[in-house]
């Protein structure tokens, strides 16, 4: 048994590189924003109006820079980032009736990070008792005083959403949670709780 030790020890000592690995590579929000006009992807006249991220356990692997030219009408244009890289992009034209973001994000007023959105929104749920799998993100702002707003969309093991939390990106001010499923029926456990069982 003592001949294996040097190995085992080699072994959880690179399990634990590869972790920190994995948790450096982990790409916030606003990371994801800044890496994005880092890169100048910007145009003359654009802006960005809003970014989304999937299945995040606890951030997603990549997120999706939305961006809008006025002068150029209903075209938009949506930049994939992860590592602090841009991988793709597809422009599209807004379609009669689409809920997309309209008004541009200030990067001053971007205060809260989706790190800390998420911790917002995993209390809220502990709070009520209700489990979730994994997080949508989505970042725009709000009609009124043009207030940007985190939406924290919660997914159970078979992405069906159990609830939506919505965080001010300026203030952390939770403004509203809505559940989609009586804490009963939520089965799932939390990454934070499974962290803290």
């Amino acid at each position: 048994m003592k001949l294996r030790s040097p190995h085992i020890i080699a072994l959880l000592g690179l399990l634990a590189l590869n972790a920190l690995a994995l948790e450096k590579d982990k790409l916030t929000g606003l990371h994801g924003l800044d890496s994005f006009v880092a890169a100048k992807q910007l145009q003359p006249g654009e802006r960005i109006i809003g970014m989304v991220g999937f299945y995040g356990q606890d951030q997603p692997q990549q997120w999706f820079v939305l961006t809008d030219n006025p002068a150029k009408g209903s075209a938009l244009r949506e930049t994939v980032v992860a590592q602090g890289k841009i991988l793709a992009e597809r422009k599209f034209r807004r379609l009669p009736g689409q809920d997309l973001p309209t008004i541009p994000l200030i990067r001053e007023k971007l205060k809260i990070d989706s790190t800390r959105a998420f911790e917002l929104a995993n209390r809220e749920a502990d709070a009520n008792k209700v489990g979730f799998e994994s997080v949508h993100y989505q970042l725009r702002c709000r009609d009124i005083r043009d207030e940007p707003v985190w939406m924290l969309n919660l997914l159970d093991e078979s992405h069906a959403s159990v609830g939506v939390v919505y965080i001010s990106a300026e203030t952390g001010n939770l403004l509203r949670v809505t559940w989609l499923k009586a804490p009963a029926e939520s089965f799932t456990t939390t990454p934070q709780a499974e962290r803290n069982g």
